[in-house]
C-alpha cells in the first residue's frame, strides 16, 4: 500500500475480507479522521474546510478536509488528497469510532454505519493471454481502462527571489498553466536612477524589459496552492512580495485561529517569519531572501510504462495501450486488460483465480437482481 497511488475512479472490490473497514482505523489525516469519543459537530467553517468536534470529556479536536497536498518523498512529488466530511451537519452526534472525515480517494462511504471501506482500484474483466504484450509480467491495457487510471501528482516549482524585489505579475491560485508558461515576473535588479530618468522612453522601456526575469512553470496543469517562506519581517519587504506573503499566510493563519485551543491545535501553527533555520527545504534562506513555492497539479494518465498491479500481488509494466475495446467471440464480455497466466503461476498466485472467479459470480448475481427490480 506504499506503492498505492489513488486514481481518478476508484471502487470496492466485491470480494472483500473486513479488512477493509479497518484500515480507516489505523491512519489519520489526511486519510481518515476517526472520532475518539462521544461528542458533537460544534462547528463546519466551509471556506477554512475545518471541521470541530466537542467531545463529551469537555475537550475539542479540530480536522481538516478539501485538498491537501503531501510530500511523496520516496517518489520526488507531492499527492492530492481529497478529504471529505461524512455526511456530518453542524449538532450531529458522533460516537466513539464513526469516521467523520475520510479520503474519498482512497475510502468509499458505508450507507448503513459511520464507517468507510478501503478501495483498492478498478473492477476490471482482465483475460490470461500469452502475447508479444504481456511478455516478462508486462500487461496491455485498453483506452478506456486507462483513461479511469488517472491520478493527480502535484509539483512543486521553487522560485527564489529577494525581500525589495519589485513584482509584475504572478500565475495565482486556479490558473491552468502549461510547462513554458510564465509563473511570476519581477525585476532582478534595480535600474540606477540616472538612468531611470532618460528622456527617451523607447530606450528606458527596452532597459526594463532586459532587466525582468520569467521563470517558467516546467510543468503542466493548475496552480493550487502557493507558498511563501521568508526570515525578514513583513515591514521590510516590497509591497509586491508583502502581498503576495501575506496572500500566501492568510488562510494558513485563520485555520490556526480556528484550530486554537483544541488537541490539533499544534497541526495547524501561524504563519511566522523563520526562525533559527538557514535552510527552507533545500534553498539556502537568509535574511534577505524570500522562497515562493508553486504547486501544480497535474492530470497524469496511465502510459506505456507505468506500474500497475492485478488483483493482490501481480505487480506489472503495462507495456501498450490499445485505442479500442477487446471483446470476446459472441460479444458478450468486453475485456479490460491482458495478464501473462505463466507470470502467476511463475509467482505462485492464486488470489486472481479465487477472487475473479467470486467476483464474476457476484457480478451475474448482482444483474438478475436488478433484472428482476426493473421487471417489478
Amino acid at each position: 500500500m506504499s506503492h498505492y497511488v489513488p486514481t481518478k475512479e476508484g471502487e470496492l472490490p466485491r470480494v472483500r475480507t473486513g479488512y477493509e473497514r479497518v484500515i480507516a482505523h489505523r491512519t489519520g489525516p489526511p486519510f481518515a479522521y476517526v472520532a475518539k469519543d462521544t461528542g458533537t459537530i460544534e462547528a463546519i467553517d466551509e471556506r477554512l474546510k475545518m471541521v470541530k468536534i466537542a467531545y463529551k470529556n469537555e475537550t475539542t479536536d479540530t480536522v481538516r478536509y478539501g485538498e491537501e497536498y503531501t510530500n511523496n518523498s520516496s517518489n520526488g512529488f507531492y499527492a492530492t488528497q481529497n478529504v471529505v466530511v461524512n455526511n456530518y451537519k453542524v449538532g450531529s452526534r458522533v460516537r466513539k469510532g464513526d469516521v467523520i472525515c475520510y479520503n474519498a480517494d482512497f475510502f468509499q462511504a458505508d450507507h448503513y454505519s459511520k464507517q468507510v471501506d478501503c478501495k483498492l482500484g478498478i473492477n476490471a474483466n482482465v483475460a490470461f493471454l500469452e502475447c508479444d504484450g504481456t511478455i516478462e509480467d508486462s500487461s496491455v491495457i485498453t483506452k478506456s481502462l486507462a483513461e479511469k487510471l488517472v491520478f493527480k501528482p502535484v509539483h512543486i516549482r521553487t522560485i527564489v527571489i529577494t525581500k525589495d524585489t519589485k513584482v509584475h505579475q504572478i500565475a495565482a491560485v486556479g490558473t491552468k498553466v502549461k510547462n513554458t508558461d510564465i509563473l511570476l515576473t519581477f525585476d532582478e535588479g534595480t535600474v540606477p536612477e540616472s538612468l531611470s530618468k532618460e528622456t527617451d522612453e523607447e530606450f528606458v522601456a527596452i532597459l526594463n524589459k532586459i532587466n525582468r526575469a520569467t521563470p517558467k512553470a516546467k510543468h503542466t496543469g493548475t496552480v493550487v496552492q502557493i507558498d511563501a517562506y521568508h526570515r525578514c519581517p513583513y515591514e521590510e519587504m516590497s509591497e509586491s512580495i508583502r502581498t503576495i506573503v501575506q496572500q500566501a499566510a492568510r488562510l494558513k493563519n485563520a485555520r490556526s485561529n480556528f484550530a486554537k485551543g483544541s488537541l490539533s491545535d499544534v497541526k495547524f501553527p501561524k504563519s511566522i517569519p523563520l526562525v533559527g533555520t538557514d535552510k527552507a527545504g533545500e534553498v539556502d534562506l537568509d535574511d534577505d531572501t524570500v522562497v515562493v513555492r508553486f504547486y501544480i497539479q497535474q492530470d497524469m494518465e496511465m502510459d506505456t510504462g507505468s506500474k500497475i498491479a492485478f488483483s493482490s500481488a501481480l505487480k506489472s509494466v503495462c507495456a501498450r495501450i490499445l485505442p479500442e475495446d477487446i471483446e470476446v467471440e459472441d460479444g458478450s464480455i468486453k475485456v479490460d486488460a491482458l495478464m501473462s497466466a505463466r507470470a502467476a503461476s511463475a509467482r505462485i498466485v492464486l488470489s486472481p483465480y479465487l477472487t475473479g472467479t467470486a467476483s464474476r459470480v457476484l457480478e451475474n448475481v448482482e444483474k438478475e437482481i436488478l433484472d428482476i427490480y426493473s421487471e417489478k
